[in-house]
């Protein structure tokens, strides 16, 4: 994958930054996983997300008091708010890894579903946890913070 394609979505500022012990094609391989994320998330494509979402998944988030916790849970609370699309921006984003873990960090900006049509801002720091399967990589744990 290039780097202009991720960008639609990372919108990065300069390049994305990995530490020397993780190698461009894992780089790259995680990048391409957050990349089919947002653009899910965007889409409100939860079959998209649940592909890539780690059967034993926690998530946390602004604006809720309780987390999910396992791929139902969260496959639960996504649907609560139907297939509408919603609006997921990751900048900044550092990949880190260590065998087959790697995790994540960027700054994000998401508007979630609320009330009657309406959508919340929210803006903070994102991480997400994800462990490769062998031929994929799926997030083991997120949190939007």
């Amino acid at each position: 994958m290039e780097r202009e394609d991720i960008a639609t979505i990372f919108m990065f500022k300069g390049d994305c930054h990995w530490t020397m012990s993780v190698s461009q094609q894992t780089c790259l391989q995680v990048l391409d996983t957050l990349d089919m994320f947002a653009r899910s998330w965007n889409r409100g494509d939860t079959s998209g997300i649940d592909a890539m979402i780690d059967t034993d998944c926690s998530v946390f988030w602004p604006g809720r008091e309780d987390r999910a916790c396992g791929k139902d849970a969260l496959m639960h609370v996504l649907g609560e708010h139907g297939t509408s699309p919603w609006s997921l921006q990751l900048r900044d984003v550092a990949v880190q890894a260590v065998g087959t873990v790697a995790w994540v960090t960027a700054s994000y900006r998401i508007e979630l579903p609320e009330g009657k049509g309406g959508c919340r801002p929210y803006a903070g720091v994102f991480t997400g946890v994800l462990k490769g399967t062998g031929h994929a990589w799926v997030f083991a744990h997120i949190h939007f913070s």
